[in-house]
């Protein structure tokens, strides 16, 4: 009897114990459900929620400005050069010239100027060749022994003209044409070639009467050439 009645008593307590710690199971059990429910409805919205993404583009690309000496020689083989060797044994038996390679016909003309007005290299020559000549005897004479020898070449700024020589045709000199020394001299390569100003007073052929007769006269016509 004393058995059973101890084991009553057990079962009431425990009976009695989990009773009393329902409500806090309960409890328990419901606040997990609800922290449960809460991380649920975070990451749905998180979901929801549009992501910001930021791309790295490549940096913009920077062109190098080009040199002004590319600028210069961007036309290749844009001049002309020839050497021109004398028939005679003066120091200046020979030049070096360089032009615009589209004045070929105005530097030969400036080579006949040139020796139609040279002299003879020594005085013996001259005391053979009896009186002075010039114009066009002496240039038939200084031709037959005269080379020139022409290449194409690029545009080079760091020549140094030694002479810078202009040549004007047409106007009052009609076909014969003068060449004057730039003034004041012009020892810059582009400087002197920038003075090939082509018609300097762009009136075109013009027409004039004089003594009853017409005649056209070509436009006034300045082109120049570097001595090197």
């Amino acid at each position: 009897m004393e058995l059973t009645r101890r084991r009553c008593h057990g079962i009431l307590a425990l009976t009695a114990f989990a009773l009393a710690w329902r409500p806090g199971v309960q409890a328990f059990a419901g606040a997990a459900r609800a922290l449960w429910s809460m991380s649920q409805r975070t990451d749905l919205r998180q979901l929801q929620q549009p992501t910001a993404r930021r791309a790295v583009m490549e940096p913009p690309t920077r062109m190098r400005p080009p040199d002004v000496e590319d600028a210069v020689r961007s036309k290749a083989k844009d001049w002309a050069e020839c050497l021109v060797q004398f028939g005679d044994s003066a120091y200046d038996a020979q030049e070096v010239w360089v032009f615009r390679r589209g004045d070929y016909e105005e530097f030969q003309r400036l080579i006949g100027l040139r020796l139609s007005y040279r002299k003879p290299s020594a005085p013996g020559d001259a005391e053979d060749a009896g009186p002075a000549r010039f114009g066009t005897a002496r240039r038939e004479e200084a031709m037959q022994n005269t080379k020139v020898l022409c290449r194409e070449r690029n545009i080079d700024s760091s020549l140094i003209c030694s002479q810078c020589v202009k040549v004007f045709t047409g106007g009052a000199y009609e076909e014969a044409g003068i060449a004057v020394p730039a003034h004041p001299p012009v020892p810059d390569v582009l400087g002197c070639l920038a003075l090939s100003v082509g018609d300097v007073d762009g009136t075109g052929n013009e027409t004039s009467t004089q003594g009853g007769i017409a005649r056209n006269r070509s436009p006034l016509k300045q082109t120049s050439f570097c001595n090197y």
